[in-house]
């Protein structure tokens, strides 16, 4: 099976992130600096509700994402179970960072 792709991409101002499964957007997250949970997120797929929940950091906040897209993934039987979506976070600096986040 070919990897699954979820691309996390900043958008301009508020600190928000939209995440990407190829070129659906299925998530986002928003920071709120000065908070105990600083970052909310938010996913939205194909037969499945709406999940959304606070993080303490954007690292916890793409990690809630990514498991969703992987349990998503799985019951659509289009990733083995156990498998893993392949996550590429776009930094504003233009700089790539390839993670593997389960």
């Amino acid at each position: 099976m070919p990897t699954a792709t979820l691309t996390f991409r900043p958008m301009l101002g508020g600190g928000r992130e939209v995440a990407r499964l190829g070129e659906i957007i299925v998530g986002e997250l928003s920071a709120f600096p000065g908070r105990r949970m600083a970052f909310t997120w938010r996913v939205k797929l194909a037969d499945h509700s709406v999940s959304v929940g606070p993080a303490a950091s954007r690292k916890e906040a793409r990690g809630a994402i990514t498991g969703a897209v992987n349990q998503w993934l799985e019951r659509a039987g289009l990733i083995y179970p156990g498998g893993r979506v392949l996550v590429i976070v776009d930094e504003p600096q233009s700089e790539r960072a390839v993670l593997n986040v389960r």
